[in-house]
């Protein structure tokens, strides 16, 4: 049976600033170095998301705001960075991290 692959999650500005381009190219970097294990998912500010966001995502807030940092990165659920582009090392952590748990269908 084949896996379903693990998301990751794009908060970004429309249109994108230099630095939600330097997450997306961080991230095109992991979908290249895992093809069949990963799915991106990117959201536009300010609109309706075009899928139904994971739990951690929707839960997610910038300390007692009720709104995200743009540019921000869950990975499967899980914030990664808000505000600012994840480093390389703490992404791909993250990933391989959450790769190795067992995903739900």
């Amino acid at each position: 049976m084949k896996q379903t692959p693990m998301r990751i999650e794009l908060l970004l500005a429309c249109p994108p600033t230099r630095k939600c381009r330097a997450i997306q190219e961080l991230v095109g970097e992991a979908v290249e170095r895992y093809p069949e294990q990963l799915r991106v998912d990117e959201y536009e500010a300010g609109t309706a998301c075009p899928v139904t966001p994971t739990d951690g995502y929707r839960r997610a807030r910038s300390g007692k705001g009720k709104f995200k940092k743009i540019p921000s990165v869950f990975v499967n659920g899980v914030e990664v960075a808000a505000g600012e582009p994840p480093e390389r090392e703490t992404l791909f952590r993250v990933i391989e991290e959450q790769l190795s748990q067992p995903r739900v269908s």
